[in-house]
């Protein structure tokens, strides 16, 4: 994240920051975020009504305590793959 989002030569909040889970957690106990393409089995049941199937993926970010006040922006990409069909 950055307070000059896209171009980021400005001041900057790491990827590292960030932490994501499947449940809730305290910050510290989370995944963190990299740079790096992670693949998640989600394995959301598949729909048997109007609705969709869904699962919940829970984000945390610490700021750390130095980093200069503004607004900062970013972006992570989250791309959803049809899984196995055994899986439904």
């Amino acid at each position: 994240m950055c307070d000059d989002w896209p171009t980021c030569v400005g001041n900057t909040v790491a990827v590292g920051q960030q932490e994501h889970a499947f449940a809730t957690f305290v910050y510290g106990a989370g995944t963190d975020l990299t740079g790096v393409a992670t693949e998640y089995e989600l394995n959301c049941a598949k729909s048997t009504s109007a609705g969709q199937g869904a699962e919940i993926i829970y984000w945390g970010i610490e700021v750390p305590a130095l980093t200069p006040p503004g607004t900062y922006q970013g972006q992570n990409t989250i791309d959803a793959v049809k899984g196995e069909t055994v899986d439904w």
